[in-house]
C-alpha cells in the first residue's frame, strides 16, 4: 500500500451503542454509547470488553501512526489514548467515560447495533459479538483498503 495521504482512513464515529435483548427495541439517546476516533492505514481489529479497549495490528501500518507521529485515539470525544505497542497488540486502554460491554445475555447483530463513519475509505466488520464462549468481548474489524476498479467490474 502506498504511504500517502490518499492511501490513509481516518475512521470516525465508530459508535458502539448497547441496546437490550429485546430483538424489537429501538435505542434511544438514553443508551449506552462508545464513541472511538482512530487513523487506520491498513487492517487492524479492535476489541472491547467491559470498560477495556485494545488493538490487534494486522497489516500495513500501526494505528495512530501519520507523518513520524503517534496521535492519541479519542475515546468519547475527550479521552486521549495513547497507543502503547508490544510487537502488533497494544495495551490495553480503559474507558473511562461512559458504559462498557455488557457481560451477560445473548446479543446478535439483531440487538447490538454498531454505526460506522469514516473521513476515508474503508470497511468495517463486527468479527464476534460479546457472549459467554468470548468471554463477553466485541471484535471489530477495520480495513482501508480501497476498492479496486476492476475487483468492481467483476462484481457487476
Amino acid at each position: 500500500m502506498k504511504k500517502n495521504f490518499a492511501s490513509l482512513a481516518l475512521l470516525t464515529a465508530a459508535v458502539v451503542t448497547l441496546v437490550g435483548c429485546v430483538t424489537d427495541y429501538q435505542p434511544t439517546e438514553k443508551d449506552g454509547k462508545i464513541k472511538i476516533d482512530i487513523l487506520i492505514d491498513g487492517r487492524d481489529t479492535v476489541y472491547f470488553k467491559d470498560k477495556t479497549i485494545w488493538i490487534q495490528h494486522d497489516a500495513y501500518d500501526h494505528p495512530g501512526k501519520w507523518a513520524g507521529q503517534d496521535l492519541p485515539v479519542y475515546i468519547n470525544k475527550d479521552q486521549k489514548w495513547f497507543l502503547e505497542w508490544n510487537g502488533n497488540l497494544t495495551r490495553q486502554g480503559v474507558i473511562e467515560n461512559g458504559v462498557g460491554i455488557p457481560r451477560s445475555g445473548t446479543w446478535t447483530e439483531d440487538n447490538f447495533f454498531v454505526n460506522f463513519g469514516t473521513d476515508g475509505f474503508g470497511t468495517f466488520n463486527v468479527k464476534e459479538y460479546p457472549s459467554e464462549r468470548n468471554d463477553y468481548t466485541l471484535k471489530i474489524e477495520f480495513d482501508d483498503v480501497e476498492p479496486s476498479p476492476w475487483a468492481a467490474s467483476w462484481a457487476a
